[in-house]
């Protein structure tokens, strides 16, 4: 939930920022959440994606619709209907980004969960609008330190770290095939 309240989270025009890569890193993160607790990793993860993925980001905003958190607003009319997404209780956004500048406070490398909340906080595009100005340069410094782990993954083996590299391989591919379909969609 917190990925997608990061998403949510409007820029300075009042614009959310969902990415390709959002449906897929929500599913990425349930997975993770699931192997944590011994289940066994798919064989595909690129399989398991993209069957998971388009469904997914639904769920999680009308769970947040659900809890209070988003006010959604859909309007019909016109030629064009759109879809509006306010944050309602900010208190769980705020949290979320607490938890990225505590993570990235911690000089020690940090545990799973939290390793794989910046990562794919940084790999849907949203860690970085969160740590703008001066204040914020040792935190940008550390995100790259942090999210140049997945290349050197080897040092720590985990079943946690093996599905979250194998995950960030597999939603890199699942949203290069969205953003390539698009186009071929475009042209029907």
């Amino acid at each position: 939930m917190q990925l997608l309240l990061l998403a949510v989270d409007p820029d300075r025009d009042g614009r959310t920022h969902f990415t390709a890569a959002l449906a897929p890193a929500l599913v990425l993160a349930d997975l993770l959440d699931k192997t944590r607790r011994g289940r066994p990793a798919p064989d595909s993860m690129s399989d398991y994606l993209r069957v998971r993925a388009p469904s997914r980001l639904d769920r999680y905003i009308d769970a947040a619709k659900h809890e209070g958190i988003l006010d959604v607003s859909v309007r019909r009319d016109g030629y064009f209907g759109h879809t509006r997404i306010r944050i309602a209780d900010r208190w769980p956004l705020e949290r979320a980004v607490d938890r990225l500048l505590r993570i990235l406070d911690t000089p020690q490398h940090p545990h799973d969960r939290d390793l794989a909340y910046v990562i794919l906080a940084h790999e849907i595009g949203r860690a970085h609008p969160h740590l703008k100005g001066r204040k914020h340069r040792d935190h940008r410094r550390r995100l790259d330190t942090l999210t140049t782990w997945p290349a050197d993954h080897a040092r720590r083996p985990s079943t946690p770290n093996a599905v979250l590299y194998a995950g960030l391989h597999a939603m890199r591919l699942t949203a290069g095939e969205q953003q390539q379909a698009a186009p071929l969609a475009a042209l029907r």
